[in-house]
C-alpha cells in the first residue's frame, strides 16, 4: 500500500476502544506510586513559583545552575536504577529534603543558591524514582486519574501565582506539605512491586520511541503555550486556570468515560494549540483575551496526555534498559526544547505571536505527515485499546495479532494477504483458489471480526 493510502487509513483510525475505566480499579495499597508522581509534578510548580533564587554564580543564573543539577541527579539515579533501588531512593530523598527544606527559610544569597542546587539534584533522583513507579507499578486507571488530578492542582497553584498571592501558606506551608507527602510516598516504594522485563524486541522499541517522540514534542511547545498566554495573563489569568482545570476533566472524560482512542485526543490538542496561537496572532485586529487564554489553557491537555501515553508504552513495551536510553536522550534534548521559546522571546518579542502560530502549524504538519508510521507502531488497534483497559497487557517477543479472534487457517491467510494490500484476484492466484472462494473466505472473516469492509480491517490491525 502506498503512502497516501496509509495516511488516509491513519486519519480514519477508530474513534473508540476498550471498555472504559472503573474507579474500583484503583488499588488503595498502590496509591503511593500514583501520588508520588502527582506530588513530584506539583512540587515542580511550587518550587518554580515559591522557592526561587536570583543570586548568580560564575556568571550563571540560579535557575540555570539548578536545572543543571536537576538533570545530572536524574541521569545518575536513572542509570544506576536496578531492582534493588531502595538505597537510591533514600539518597535522593535525603538530598531533596536537605536542600529545599532549609532553602525555604534562608534569605537570598549564595547559601540559598547552594541549597537549591542540592535540592534540585535530589529532585532529579526523585523524578527518576517516581517515573519508574508510575510506569511499572500503577495501572491505567491510576495513571489517568493521577494525571487528571495533577493538572487541576497545577492550575490552582498557577492561579495563586498569577494573582500575586504571597503569604505564609503559599511560601512556607504549601511547599513543606508537598515535600513531606512526596517523601512519605517514596519511602513506601517496595522492590517486590516492580515487574519489568529484561529483554525487548525491535517492535517494542519502535512503539516506545514513538510514544517518547510525542512526549518530547509536547515539551517543545509547552513553553510557547505559556509565552503566548502572557500577552493577557495579567488581567485574564483566571481563564487560563479554568482552561487547565477543564483540560484535566476533559482528559479523564475522553479516555476514561467515552473511551476515545488517544490518537483522537492528540488531534484535539493540536487543534486547540493552533486555535490558541491563532487567537494571539490576530489580537491586533480582535482582542479576545478571555477566549485566548481559555483555549491555551485547554491545550495544556497535551502535558498529562503525553505523560500518560509514555507511561503506558513503557509498561507494555519497555525494560529498564530502554527507559534509561529514553532518559538519556531526553536529558540531551530538554535544554533545546526548553530554550526554544526563550530564544524567540529574547530575540523577536514582537514577532512571538506570528512565530508561535508558524511553530504550531509546523508541528501539526509533521504530525499529519508521520501518522502512517505512528499509527502502525503506536496507535495501532493491536495495542492502543489496552490504554482504555484496567491495565496494559505485557507483550511477548512473538505476539500473534490474530490469536484473540480464533480465525481458521484460511481466514488467517486471506487476512494477511488483504492487509498486505493485495486484491482478491492477486490473493486467489497466490493461494491457488478461485476469486469467488477468496471472497467467500473474506466475507466469513469480516463476520468473525464484526466488521464490514477492508477499511475496517486496516483500522483493526493497523497499517502494514
Amino acid at each position: 500500500m502506498n503512502y497516501l493510502g496509509k495516511l488516509k487509513q491513519a486519519i480514519l483510525s477508530p474513534l473508540r476502544g476498550g471498555r472504559g475505566f472503573d474507579i474500583r480499579n484503583i488499588r488503595p495499597g498502590m496509591l503511593v506510586y500514583l501520588l508520588a508522581y502527582v506530588l513530584e509534578l506539583v512540587f515542580y510548580c511550587v518550587r518554580g513559583h515559591y522557592i526561587y533564587v536570583e543570586t548568580r554564580l560564575f556568571g550563571l543564573s540560579g535557575s540555570t545552575l539548578g536545572y543543571a543539577f536537576h538533570v545530572v541527579g536524574s541521569l545518575i539515579i536513572m542509570l544506576l536504577w536496578n531492582p534493588r533501588f531502595k538505597k537510591l531512593i533514600y539518597i535522593s530523598a535525603f538530598l531533596f529534603a536537605a536542600g529545599f527544606l532549609p532553602a525555604i527559610f534562608v534569605p537570598e544569597g549564595t547559601l540559598k543558591l547552594i541549597l537549591i542546587c542540592l535540592g534540585m539534584a535530589g529532585l532529579g533522583g526523585v523524578v527518576s524514582a517516581c517515573r519508574c513507579g508510575y510506569a511499572f507499578v500503577a495501572n491505567n486507571t491510576e495513571r489517568l486519574v493521577g494525571m487528571s488530578v495533577m493538572i487541576i492542582l497545577v492550575a490552582l497553584i498557577h492561579r495563586m501565582d498569577w494573582s500575586g498571592i504571597e503569604n505564609i501558606f503559599t511560601n512556607r506551608v504549601l511547599p513543606i506539605i508537598v515535600m513531606a507527602g512526596l517523601i512519605f510516598c517514596l519511602l513506601r516504594f517496595k522492590e517486590g512491586d516492580f515487574e519489568v522485563r529484561e529483554e525487548t524486541g525491535p517492535e517494542d522499541r519502535k512503539g516506545l520511541y514513538w510514544a517518547f517522540g510525542f512526549f518530547t514534542a509536547y515539551f517543545a511547545v509547552d513553553g510557547l503555550i505559556y509565552d503566548l498566554a502572557n500577552t493577557a495573563r495579567e488581567t485574564k489569568a483566571v481563564f487560563m486556570a479554568i482552561g487547565m482545570i477543564a483540560a484535566g476533566l476533559l482528559l479523564f472524560t475522553l479516555i476514561g468515560v467515552l473511551k476515545r482512542n488517544v490518537q483522537r485526543v492528540w488531534n484535539l490538542f493540536f487543534v486547540l494549540l493552533l486555535l490558541g496561537a491563532g487567537l494571539v496572532a490576530i489580537r491586533s485586529y480582535a482582542e479576545l483575551p478571555r477566549l485566548q487564554n481559555l483555549t491555551l489553557g485547554l491545550s495544556v491537555i497535551g502535558w498529562p496526555l503525553a505523560i500518560y501515553m509514555l507511561a503506558c508504552a513503557l509498561n507494555r513495551f519497555a525494560s529498564y534498559r530502554l527507559l534509561k536510553q529514553c532518559t538519556l536522550i531526553f536529558a540531551l534534548l530538554s535544554p533545546l526544547t526548553s530554550m526554544m521559546d526563550d530564544f524567540v522571546q529574547d530575540l523577536f518579542p514582537e514577532k512571538l505571536p506570528l512565530i508561535g502560530l508558524g511553530y504550531a502549524a509546523l508541528f501539526i504538519v509533521l504530525y499529519v505527515l508521520t501518522l502512517p508510521y505512528s499509527t502502525k507502531h503506536l496507535f495501532s488497534q493491536l495495542w492502543v485499546d489496552d490504554m482504555n483497559e484496567a491495565d496494559m497487557k505485557k507483550l511477548t517477543e512473538e505476539k500473534d495479532p490474530f490469536d484473540a479472534f480464533n480465525l481458521t487457517p484460511r481466514q488467517r491467510e486471506v487476512c494477511e494477504h488483504l492487509l498486505s494490500g493485495k486484491t482478491y484476484r492477486q490473493t486467489a492466484a497466490e493461494m491457488g483458489l478461485s476469486e469467488s472462494t477468496v471472497k467467500m473466505h473474506a466475507s466469513e472473516l469480516y463476520k468473525r471480526l464484526g466488521i464490514q469492509s477492508r477499511v475496517e480491517l486496516f483500522r483493526m490491525f493497523g497499517a502494514k
